[in-house]
């Protein structure tokens, strides 16, 4: 039942993200909201059954410390009154939606039992993945022109969200991509994953986002080093991986130039900037104002979602953060940020814990996957503020979580299963 839940909600994200389906348009009644309210029915059911509201998990306390944090700033944000009026249930509504990623992973996490299911679920984001890569050709070739409001953006593939952020989200998965490449014994499945990998590197330099690039080199030196690090294959396969993956991506820049208009290649090439601060579209002037904000409220920040209306005040436009890690330092001050980071620093060594203590080949590379595209997502949180990509991150976080303890059950009811006695018998 949880995994037909599970495909549903990501049937209803895609639905709704991609193709921009609304069930209704009366504000909360949505598709997605409906499909998370199931789940919690779901995890209701759960609870009642085994007596338990929540599954041991290292991070459940700095995630409910950080909506926590989040909650009071909006007290915050009415006191210091740098903002004309602030309705409640705007803010209310506001923190709901932000959160929404975090109650996700704390949803899925104690909803999905077996290793089994954890698999299944692990298909269930790839078909997200593929079904993202596949809307992006099939509007690019011209097959479904009706698709371009949401997949195509200004010249620039966009997925399901704007360029930037789907690169990021790319970045995510593309390791576990190459990862069942490794994994595939027949050469069939290995050349339909290699066609499938092409297309996606295709998506990621047609979205035109340099963070995303830097975030993509960044996650590829974590996954080859891990994998090498671990002993799961010699160096000279790694080599042969590289040449096989570069050879793959030079098709898809090939293709990418003679798909694509001058909109990607003209972002890519610094010849008509005037200054580093125009070639990153702002984002150094927005860096420093920022900061400049930061200091002025640094232990609490200034409140929930108060970075827009600072730089409108400051700057004469709602510029965003474009940078996740300045978002938590200006609304919630070095308090919210320190959660942040302790945060993800925490879910990140939880899995490399598990890398360490697991002596099964596809949970290595599995981990290793999540690492390297976690590090390329972190990376990526320094150039644009994610905001759906965050479901499906956390969502992917539940899912490795889940296989962690799992295998960790597992492991330790080996270790407490009695030895076979040896037969005195006398044959």
């Amino acid at each position: 039942m949880q995994i037909i839940l599970f495909y549903f909600l990501i049937f209803t994200f895609w639905l709704e993200q991609a193709l921009n389906f609304k069930l209704t348009y009366i504000k909360g009644m949505s598709l997605m909201n409906l499909s998370i309210f199931m789940l919690l029915l779901f995890w209701a059911f759960k609870i009642v059954q085994k007596r338990k509201i929540f599954e041991p998990c290292n991070i459940n306390k700095y995630i409910f410390l950080l909506i926590y944090v989040a909650g009071i700033s909006i007290f915050l944000k009415i006191i210091y009154r740098e903002v004309a009026s602030v309705s409640l249930i705007d803010e209310i509504i506001s923190l709901k939606n932000w959160s929404n990623p975090l109650m996700l992973f704390v949803i899925i996490y104690n909803t999905i039992e077996d290793e089994t299911d954890c698999r299944k679920a692990l298909l269930g984001l790839i078909f997200l993945l593929f079904a993202c890569v596949l809307t992006t050709q099939l509007f690019i070739t011209g097959v479904i022109p009706q698709l371009g409001g949401k997949v195509y953006k200004m010249g620039r593939a966009s997925g399901f969200v704007e360029p930037n952020q789907y690169a990021s989200y790319l970045v995510l998965f593309i390791p576990v991509v190459i990862t069942f490449l490794l994994n595939a014994k027949r050469m069939v499945i290995k050349a339909l994953i290699s066609i499938f990998l092409f297309f996606i590197l295709f998506d990621l330099m047609a979205t035109g986002s340099r963070g995303g690039f830097v975030s993509f080199l960044f996650s590829l030196s974590v996954y080859f080093f891990l994998i090498f690090r671990a002993g799961i294959i010699r160096f000279s396969r790694v080599f042969l991986l590289i040449v096989v993956f570069v050879s793959i991506g030079y098709g898809s820049l090939l293709w990418t130039q003679s798909q694509m208009d001058s909109t990607v290649i003209d972002r890519l090439s610094k010849e008509n900037s005037l200054s580093l601060d125009s070639y990153t579209s702002g984002r150094i002037g927005i860096l420093t104002e920022g900061l400049s904000q930061f200091v002025k409220k640094p232990i609490f920040g200034h409140g929930n979602d108060m970075f827009g209306h600072l730089m409108k005040k400051e700057l004469g436009k709602s510029w965003n953060s474009h940078n996740d890690y300045l978002f938590h330092l200006v609304n919630y001050g070095l308090v919210g940020f320190t959660v942040f980071i302790i945060l993800y620093i925490s879910t990140f060594r939880h899995v490399y814990v598990g890398l360490k203590n697991t002596a099964d080949e596809w949970l290595k590379k599995m981990y290793i996957s999540y690492l390297a595209g976690g590090a390329g997502y972190a990376m990526s949180m320094m150039f644009v503020n994610l905001f759906s990509p965050r479901y499906v991150f956390w969502v992917f976080t539940a899912i490795i979580y889940r296989i962690i303890q799992q295998n960790s059950a597992n492991m330790n009811s080996l270790k407490t299963q009695p030895l076979c006695q040896e037969s005195t018998e006398i044959v």
